[in-house]
């Protein structure tokens, strides 16, 4: 639906997929590395399901390394939404490998917009926000409007305009491609 939504940009649309786990899982990290076969990337996506886990924490880490390693087209707009139900190990070199992610991919013109499902607390709120902050992305949350999932996080956010995720994310791609701000649909 997304990807039939944009078809109005008039651009040239590559699409990356990688998923992650967690260490002992089936695999850490699966990237499929940019493409215009869309429908190949779809295919990959349909391929996947949630598993594995056991600890709170995933590779998180890991994946944000993987991702600087994507062949980013230099002169094109450069988005990652990273659909995240917790947060990286808490030690300190996953946290340091994390930040050097987000920094390598600030460099690069890459806008991380953080999708938080529920598992999300504060601590992993903030380090979501830090990284879209860092690099001009967005973050965005699921709240319990959308009937997925356990509870959602309350977020620490001011006001609070619930929106579609797919609606949403059409919206923040238009933003960032064309510059305009658009009106969410609530």
């Amino acid at each position: 639906d997304v990807l039939s939504n944009l078809s109005d940009l008039n651009m040239d649309i590559r699409l990356s997929l990688l998923f992650y786990r967690d260490h002992g899982d089936e695999y850490v990290t699966l990237k499929y590395d940019f493409t215009t076969n869309i429908d190949s990337q779809i295919l990959n996506l349909s391929k996947q399901n949630a598993d594995g886990g056991g600890d709170w924490e995933e590779a998180v880490d890991i994946a944000y390394d993987e991702v600087t390693k994507l062949s980013w087209g230099e002169d094109s707009v450069k988005i990652m939404f990273h659909v995240a139900d917790a947060p990286p190990h808490f030690h300190k070199y996953n946290i340091g490998l994390f930040a050097q992610s987000i920094r390598t991919l600030a460099q690069k013109g890459v806008r991380i917009i953080p999708i938080a499902c529920s598992g999300i607390e504060i601590t992993t709120e903030a380090l979501y926000r830090i990284a879209a902050l860092y690099t001009g992305g967005t973050y965005t949350y699921l709240t319990d409007h959308s009937g997925i999932g356990h509870d959602h996080h309350e977020s620490v956010t001011g006001a609070t305009i619930v929106e579609f995720l797919n609606k949403m994310i059409i919206r923040l791609v238009k933003e960032y491609c064309t510059g305009e701000d658009i009106e969410p649909v609530s």
